[in-house]
C-alpha cells in the first residue's frame, strides 16, 4: 500500500471526519516528479471527497431536514474548497504541455465527470439536498469546456493527447462528443472572428498586465471584462495566453479532423454519466 492509499484509508474509515485536514498529504504528494505518485493521489482525493459527500447528504436526508441545518456548513464549506483545488489541479496538469501528464489529466478529468455524474444521478433518485447546489459541482459540459480550454490554451500540442480525447472519450461516449464538438466550434468561431487581432493583442496584454498602476485596476478590470464580453472567452483567453491564431487554428482542426460529428453516435457509444 502506497502513502495515497493509507492516507485515503484513514480519511475514509470510521471517525475519519476527524481526520479531513490530512488530506493537505494528499495534495503536498500532487507536487512529485513521479507521474504515477501525482495520478495516485489526485484518485485518492476524488475518492475521499466522494466519500464525505456521500454522508454528509446521507446525513442530512435522514435527519429530514433542509440542506443548511442538517449538514454542516464549515463541512459543506470545506467540501467545495477541497473539490476546486482538486478541479484546479487537474487542469494545471492538463495545461502543462508535457503530454504524459496532459494525457494523465484527460483520462483523470473524464474519470472525475463520470463519478460526479453518477454521484449526482445517485442523489437525485431520492430525498435530500441538491448535490451540485451544496457542494458546487460543475456539470459534465462545463467540465470538457474547462479542460479542452486548458489543452488547446497550452504552451505546446501533442497529437497524441489530441488521439487520447478523440479515441478515447468523444468517439466513444455520445455526450462528450456533443460538448466537445460544440466546445471546438465555439472556440473556432472566436478565433475567426479575432484572428488579425490575436498575435499583436496578445504581447501588448502580457505587458499591461505585467505592472498594472494601482490607480488603475478598477479601469483595467473594466477594459478586461469589455474585452472578454467582445471576443468570447476562449479568444480572451488565448490573447492573454500569447497564442497565435495559426496555432489555435492547427489545434482546434486536429480534434476537430478526428472527431465524428455529435448526431452520427460511433456504433456502441453511450453517454459518460
Amino acid at each position: 500500500m502506497d502513502r495515497a492509499d493509507e492516507i485515503e484509508r484513514r480519511l475514509t474509515s470510521a471517525g475519519g471526519q476527524k481526520h479531513l485536514n490530512e488530506i493537505a498529504k494528499l495534495f503536498e504528494l500532487c507536487e512529485a516528479e513521479e507521474l504515477r505518485s501525482v495520478a495516485s493521489a489526485l484518485q485518492a482525493i476524488s475518492r475521499v471527497l466522494a466519500h464525505h459527500r456521500r454522508l454528509t447528504v446521507d446525513a442530512a436526508a435522514a435527519g429530514g431536514a433542509s440542506e443548511g441545518s442538517a449538514a454542516s456548513d464549515e463541512l459543506v464549506a470545506w467540501l467545495r474548497k477541497q473539490g476546486e483545488a482538486f478541479h484546479a489541479l487537474l487542469l494545471q496538469l492538463a495545461g502543462s504541455g508535457e503530454p504524459r501528464a496532459q494525457v494523465c489529466a484527460v483520462r483523470l478529468t473524464f474519470g472525475a465527470i463520470k463519478d460526479e455524474a453518477a454521484e449526482v444521478h445517485a442523489s437525485s433518485r431520492r430525498s435530500g439536498p441538491d448535490l451540485c447546489r451544496l457542494f458546487g459541482l460543475q456539470g459534465p459540459e462545463r467540465r470538457v469546456q474547462d479542460l479542452l480550454n486548458e489543452l488547446l490554451l497550452a504552451e505546446s500540442w501533442s497529437s497524441q493527447v489530441a488521439d487520447c480525447v478523440t479515441s478515447e472519450f468523444v468517439r466513444q461516449f455520445a455526450d462528450i462528443r456533443h460538448y466537445a464538438v460544440g466546445h471546438i466550434r465555439s472556440c473556432a468561431e472566436q478565433v475567426g472572428k479575432t484572428s488579425s487581432q490575436l498575435p499583436a493583442a496578445a504581447a501588448s496584454t502580457s505587458k499591461e498586465e505585467a505592472a498594472p498602476a494601482e490607480e488603475g485596476r478598477e479601469a483595467e478590470a473594466a477594459s478586461a471584462k469589455r474585452r472578454r464580453r467582445l471576443l468570447g472567452p476562449f479568444a480572451d483567453a488565448a490573447l492573454r495566453r500569447g497564442r497565435s491564431h495559426e496555432e489555435l487554428f492547427t489545434r482546434l482542426l486536429g480534434l476537430l479532423r478526428e472527431a465524428p460529428e455529435p448526431q452520427e453516435p460511433a456504433a456502441g457509444s453511450h453517454d459518460i454519466g
